[in-house]
C-alpha cells in the first residue's frame, strides 16, 4: 500500500498544480467548502450527483481506491478497461479513469498507481473510435 508521506505528498502536488494559476482563496477554498457542505448535510442529492460525474474527490485518500476496485469490478464484467467517459452505468469512474489517462500524460501518476492501473490492462492512448 501507499505510505502516507506518499498520499500526502500526491494531495500536495495536485494541489499546487490546481491552484498554481489561480487566486487565493478561490478555487481551493470551493473545494473545500463542497466538502464541508456534503459532510453538514447542505448539498443536495442533485448538487452531489452532479460532482460525482464530473469525478470530484470527496476523500483524498480513499476515493482512489475505491475506484480502483470499481475498475476491477468492470473489467471482469466487461473483460477490459476501457470505460467510456459517459458511462452511464458509473459516470464518476469513467470521469475517474480520463483523469488517471490525463495523469499519466501528465506524468503525474504516481509509480505504485501506474503499476496497478497497467497490471490490470489499462491503455493509456486508445485508438480513434474507442470507447472512452
Amino acid at each position: 500500500t501507499e505510505s502516507e508521506e506518499e498520499r500526502r505528498m500526491e494531495a500536495e502536488e495536485r494541489s499546487s498544480r490546481l491552484l498554481g494559476s489561480w487566486p487565493p482563496d478561490s478555487l481551493g477554498t470551493w473545494v473545500t467548502m463542497q466538502r464541508m457542505k456534503r459532510r453538514s448535510g447542505k448539498l443536495s442529492q442533485r448538487q452531489i450527483q452532479q460532482l460525482d460525474e464530473m469525478g470530484f474527490l470527496w476523500d483524498l485518500h480513499t476515493d482512489w481506491d475505491s475506484r480502483y476496485q470499481e475498475l476491477v469490478r468492470y473489467r471482469d464484467h466487461h473483460g477490459h478497461c476501457n470505460v467510456p467517459q459517459k458511462y452511464e452505468g458509473n459516470r464518476a469512474l469513467g470521469a475517474w479513469l480520463a483523469q488517471q489517462r490525463r495523469r499519466y500524460k501528465f506524468g503525474s501518476l504516481g509509480r505504485r498507481r501506474l503499476e496497478m492501473l497497467e497490471e490490470l490492462g489499462v491503455e493509456w492512448a486508445l485508438r480513434r473510435g474507442r470507447a472512452l
